[in-house]
């Protein structure tokens, strides 16, 4: 199954709470957090993971019918050499994302 997820980076300015702290824990492992504050450009950062959260959430649902989004149990298996290729946990199954990033949109599908 595949899921996909794109980020308008143009709208998503607007979202100044994505690295409050108390919005990180809801939706990012210590892991994801730790790599968010150690990036060069922390809120694009964000947004790339997000976008594999939701890819994943995406291409999981077509499997098996869940009726809640639970962004902190999907986890990124952070490898900073390779930021754009990355492998997803999700309910003891294993996705593979891949992301393209510019200046106006980040955009990840993931299988």
């Amino acid at each position: 199954m595949i899921g996909n997820d794109i980020i308008d980076l143009q709208f998503a300015l607007s979202e100044s709470i994505v690295l409050q702290q108390r919005r990180l824990d809801k939706i990012c492992t210590v892991a994801e957090q730790r790599y968010i504050r150690e990036s060069e450009n922390p809120w694009q950062t964000f947004w790339l993971i997000w976008t594999r959260k939701e890819a994943c959430y995406k291409a999981f649902q077509r499997l098996h019918y869940i009726h809640s989004f639970c962004p902190h149990q999907i986890e990124n298996q952070i490898d900073t050499s390779g930021m754009l290729l990355a492998l997803i946990l999700f309910r003891n199954k294993k996705f593979f994302a891949r992301t393209t990033m510019n200046q106006v949109k980040i955009d990840t599908v993931c299988a």
